[in-house]
């Protein structure tokens, strides 16, 4: 379950073409998108940390 939602999370980071005129356009995700993985990595962490102990 955590590959696909970091899947779902990178997959705006992928590069669209635009055409055949040779442009392309890169979608710039959200800052939310940026905010959840943070916390996904941190809830990670706190989890890891805990069962060193």
């Amino acid at each position: 379950m955590l590959v696909a939602a970091v899947a779902m999370s990178l997959a705006p980071l992928a590069s669209a073409s635009a055409g055949n005129n040779g442009l392309t356009k890169t979608v710039v995700p959200e800052p939310a998108t940026y905010v959840l993985m943070a916390l996904g990595l941190a809830g990670l962490g706190i989890v890891a940390r805990r069962r060193r102990k």
